[in-house]
């Protein structure tokens, strides 16, 4: 299988034409490329000298590393040497040291001397390509290396270069979480392998090291995917990355021993869509749970002291108080809904689980704007102001913000979806809520940003948006360099 290394070229600066040796001697014992800074200029190992050098290239200074790798019967051992430059006199002097190593044998990964992120190892690397067979060899050593190759196959075909898989296998294989790797590679889950690594890599995930929770969900996950196709095999509906997000903060907030509960949970809500959905919209199971995930997420972020447990006892009960013996999953992401919107309303004083959560929230909605005080008020259009940049308009379509906190309760009133009540999130620069508008009175898609993202856009009743609709959010997030959760 072909792969594309990346070596570092020959830095280039401006060249007088004299050679280092004229003014100081050089004396290379390194098998690297590197650079030494003097007062008169810069120096290379091959002897060259350099007026400038480039902002860009000042980073290569002085993190040189140089792979060996070495076999052993039992063991794959890989030594990381870092070439150091020495000025003195009119000498200068390139030479290896020795920094650190790392073992496979047995199974298991260990290390001696400086341990080097995967970031410095392949950025300052100046054979990368033994850093890769030295992955090669460990990874050929377990039963899913095979769908592995198919795998880097497939991501050849989006990515020049090699490089970026590797590190983020290498750093999952330090970290040992190898079952990661495993659950997506074997079930030939290569975009959500994708999706995952790119995620991965940003740090989202710092607050969790072991992933075994997170691998018994998404296999759970998975099963209702496919469950999902009709009789003209539709593909089953896809598990974004958001959904990655989603179900590790669900980890991290509520808790790993609550990780039965979470797919005992999940379960409900896939066999209450089976009963109830129509056979070509049984798919629809991901999306719903994915939806009721990230409302509890943000149920918990908003009140810390709320259990699993508790909470969906509560919703369960509820349904049964509302729908009586009308159950469907739909209904339950209702009811989740309205007990956020509750919450993101109410005073301290009122209960967290109220005996009736929709009569409970239909009072406090009838008062919501009235309770804003004018403070509040004006500085929701203040803060409005302040990410007007986020506008954009194309054709039939335009993307604009609200003018005040009366507005976001009109749109959700008219579209029947939870926005009234995100005015005081909007104060607190918790989030930011825009329009999408065509040529109607109210707004069709409510687009909701956190942090640069786009977390969710949703129509009236919180229906996905049309496919020109989704394209047109996508084309917006690109012109705004928004990450695109939602579609």
């Amino acid at each position: 299988m072909p792969f594309s290394f990346y070596f570092y070229p020959h830095i280039k600066g401006n060249h007088d034409g004299k050679r280092g040796n004229e003014m100081y001697e050089i004396i290379n014992n390194s098998h690297s490329y590197a650079i030494y800074q003097c007062e008169e200029g810069f120096y290379d190992t091959n002897g060259g000298f350099y007026k400038k050098l480039l902002n860009s290239q000042v980073g290569f200074l002085n993190k040189i590393y140089y792979f060996e790798m070495e076999r052993q019967e039992d063991a794959i051992i890989l030594h990381i040497f870092l070439t150091k430059t020495d000025c003195s006199g009119n000498t200068i002097t390139f030479t290896e040291t020795e920094t650190g190593t790392q073992c496979y044998k047995g199974g298991i990964l260990s290390f001696t001397g400086t341990s080097l992120s995967s970031d410095e190892l392949f950025q300052y690397a100046k054979n990368p390509e033994i850093l890769v067979s030295y992955m090669s060899l460990i990874l050929g050593q377990n039963e899913y290396y095979p769908k592995l190759l198919e795998f880097i196959e497939y991501y050849s075909q989006f990515k020049e270069n090699m490089m970026h898989i590797y590190m983020l296998i290498y750093d999952m294989l330090q970290k040992g979480n190898e079952a990661v790797l495993y659950v997506f590679i074997v079930h030939h889950m290569f975009n959500m392998l994708i999706a995952f690594f790119n995620w991965y890599k940003k740090g989202s995930i710092s607050k969790l090291t072991n992933f075994s929770q997170f691998i018994q969900i998404l296999k759970r996950m998975e099963r209702i995917s496919l469950s999902g196709y009709g009789p003209e095999k539709e593909k089953p509906t896809s598990l974004k990355e958001s959904m990655f997000t989603g179900i590790l903060q669900l980890i991290v907030l509520y808790g790993k021993e609550n990780t039965a509960s979470f797919i005992q949970f999940i379960e409900v809500i896939h066999q209450l869509n089976e009963r109830s959905a129509s056979y070509y919209h049984k798919a629809e199971s991901i999306s719903l749970i994915n939806e009721a995930i990230y409302l509890l997420v943000e149920i918990k972020e908003m009140f810390p002291d709320v259990l699993f447990s508790k909470s969906t006892n509560f919703i369960i009960g509820q349904m049964f108080r509302t729908y009586e013996f009308n159950l469907t999953a739909e209904g339950m992401i209702d009811l989740i809904r309205i007990w956020k919107d509750y919450l993101t309303m109410k005073y301290d004083s009122e209960p967290i689980y109220p005996d009736d959560i929709k009569k409970s929230h239909d009072s406090i909605q009838n008062t919501y704007l009235v309770r804003l005080s004018a403070k509040q008020q004006k500085q929701f259009t203040d803060i409005v102001t302040r990410y007007k940049n986020l506008e954009y308009q194309e054709e039939q379509f335009r993307i604009i913000v609200p003018s005040s906190a009366k507005e976001l309760s009109e749109v959700g009133n008219a579209l029947q979806i939870c926005v009234g009540s995100y005015s005081r999130a909007v104060v607190e620069k918790k989030t930011k809520i825009l329009w999408l508008y065509t040529d109607q009175k109210y707004p069709t898609v409510v687009l909701e940003v956190r942090n640069n993202e786009l977390v969710q856009a949703k129509m009236k009743r919180n229906k996905e948006p049309s496919i020109k609709e989704k394209e047109f959010i996508k084309k917006w997030c690109q012109k705004k360099e928004l990450r695109n959760l939602a579609c």
